[in-house]
């Protein structure tokens, strides 16, 4: 299953029955069959550092019995191989196991405990957006709705040509065409006058699509425009849709899969909506941490006790770093989730992370090297 926070919801309302396993697990997100087998292997590993830990403990415990045969379940999935995300996160108690895809990398982690280690994921939950792509074109223009997870079509449809939109007779068209070039009477010059009509009727195709866009899309969310220069400038220019991002994708997308414009799109909306995000939060800590130093907390006993009294406004926690050292052979830098070698520390943030998504504060995943104070793991701004 994907993240969700009504699915995440359901998890943290209920207290684990026994012992809470929380794994996760950095996988491929293709399906070359050498990059299946390491997943695999490390599946199995990770599975099997959790079922040793449990050992450890006097009573046995039908968690280990449901880890033996959901990874059997798995193993025998090829199907579940071939379609992975960045990473997995399964956990589980004496009742149950679920699995969630990962929408980034994360490290390898396995941990025992009273309660689930979701930490990061409330984080991720925070960022996560929903938004449009809007792949511009004259022919096959499409609306898509996405989200961390991919991009997928909207299911508002659009008029597949501009012969189709405007009901303009093709061949019609075309002697139009040929009656401007050998400068027939009415037809345009190129020197002035009236505008050509073919760029009458695309200018007409775009405030055709905008309208329709407009009228039935959720104009809350952010649309991000693909298509080449020239009809990403004439629509943005026509279009009253009311949240278009700065940041566009240039070039023709006819042929360019959903999976492949998904890591495009994703740049624009981190770096105009998640990244400023952080950078509120991040100014608004320092700024009350030098005028009001009282309302924050920097010691993680002081942040876990303000989180038990529902007091923290705003955690930050460094549970992220940028990298390319991932199950990956490339070069390019990725955010990645990250845990801290104490089993101790892991736990006093999970529990005080807990604590404030269920009082409704906000929780930010802060790369470390982004902290305000230096090897900080959480901060927190605090309501009293």
């Amino acid at each position: 299953m994907n993240l969700t926070k009504d699915r995440i919801n359901k998890i943290t309302t209920k207290m684990p029955k026994g012992m809470a396993i929380s794994i996760y697990i950095p996988t491929h997100f293709d399906a070359a069959s050498a990059a299946m087998n390491e997943d695999q292997i490390r599946t199995r590993n990770l599975f099997g550092e959790a079922i040793r830990l449990l050992e450890q403990y006097p009573i046995t415990t039908p968690l280990q019995t449901l880890l033996r045969e959901q990874l059997d379940e798995m193993i025998e999935d090829a199907t579940f191989w071939q379609n992975l995300s960045r990473g997995l996160l399964v956990i589980g108690d004496n009742t149950r196991i679920e699995m969630f895809y990962l929408p980034i990398d994360t490290e390898e982690y396995v941990a025992i405990s009273d309660c689930y280690h979701l930490a990061p994921i409330f984080g991720l939950l925070q960022d996560a957006k929903e938004y449009y792509v809007l792949s511009l074109a004259q022919h096959d223009p499409m609306l898509l709705k996405g989200s961390m997870y991919g991009l997928e079509p909207s299911g508002i449809m659009l008029p597949q040509t501009i012969e189709a939109g405007l009901n303009i007779d093709e061949n019609n068209q075309k002697s139009e065409q040929q009656r401007s070039s050998s400068g027939a009477s009415g037809g345009y010059n190129g020197r002035g006058g009236a505008k050509s009509p073919i760029e009458d009727d695309r200018h007409q195709f775009w405030r055709m699509i905008d309208g329709i866009i407009c009228k039935h899309a959720n104009k809350r969310l952010p649309l991000i425009l693909a298509g080449t220069e020239k009809d990403l400038s004439e629509y943005r220019s026509k279009s009253h849709y009311p949240t278009i991002l700065q940041g566009m994708l240039h070039g023709n997308f006819s042929d360019v899969s959903s999976r492949e414009l998904l890591p495009q799109a994703l740049k624009i909306i981190n770096g105009e909506l998640i990244e400023a995000m952080h950078d509120k939060a991040l100014s608004s800590y320092e700024r009350i941490q030098g005028t009001m130093p009282d309302h924050v907390a920097t010691k993680l006993p002081a942040i876990q006790d303000a989180a038990e009294t529902g007091r923290v406004e705003s955690l930050l926690i460094s549970v992220t770093r940028r990298t390319a050292d991932t199950v990956r052979d490339s070069a390019e830098q990725v955010t990645m989730l990250t845990f801290q070698a104490s089993q101790k520390i892991n736990q006093v943030v999970q529990m005080a992370a807990m604590a404030v998504w269920n009082a409704g504060g906000q929780i930010i995943n802060v790369d470390e090297s982004r902290m305000p104070r230096n090897g900080s793991l959480a901060l927190a701004t605090l309501r009293y």
